[in-house]
This record gives C-alpha cells, structure tokens and sequence, in this order.
C-alpha cells in the first residue's frame, strides 16, 4: 500500500486506523452476536484493490445478495473485489 501513498494525501494516520492490512493475508473479522459466527474475509491484494467474503459458521466464502450504489447485481456473489484505481495529482 506504500507504494500508492504518493498518489494519496494521508487522511487517516496510521495511529487512528482500527485495523491495517497485511498485503496477501486474509483477514477474519467476527460480528459479536450469539445466534451464531459470522462475519468477513478481508484480503488487500497485491494491485491494491479489496477482496471481500461473507462467511457464516465456517471462515470461508458463503454465498450473499450483493448491492452496489442500491440496486442488487448478484445474489449469490462469493467473493466481492473492490478495485483500486489510484489518481496522479494534476500538475499546475
């Protein structure tokens, strides 16, 4: 992710962040209810983007409805990518 920060100007120091992402490593991330486990998959890839996965009872892929900007485009999505297009600053 270092390698995008001179497209991004810092908006959120490293210090205020809940959580940081380890490039390649899947994250498990567990709601606290007790009907029963669930939660997300969160992986940050190599380019950048976002893969993102809905488990229930076992930390793996469960298939879920998938709505972008409202409107549903899937209801059996596994896996969410959310890509990363980063902007050079324009130059004066």
């Amino acid at each position: 992710m270092r390698r995008f920060k001179k497209f991004v100007k810092e908006a959120v120091p490293d210090s205020q962040a809940d959580l940081m992402l380890v490039t390649g490593k899947t994250m498990i991330l567990k709601q606290p209810k007790d009907d029963y486990d669930r939660g997300l998959l969160v992986t940050l890839t190599e380019e950048g983007s976002y893969e993102v996965a809905y488990w229930a009872g076992d930390p793996k892929p469960y298939p879920i409805e998938v709505l972008v900007d409202g409107q549903s485009v899937k209801e059996d999505a596994k896996i969410v990518k959310l890509k990363f297009h980063p902007k050079k600053p324009e130059t004066d």
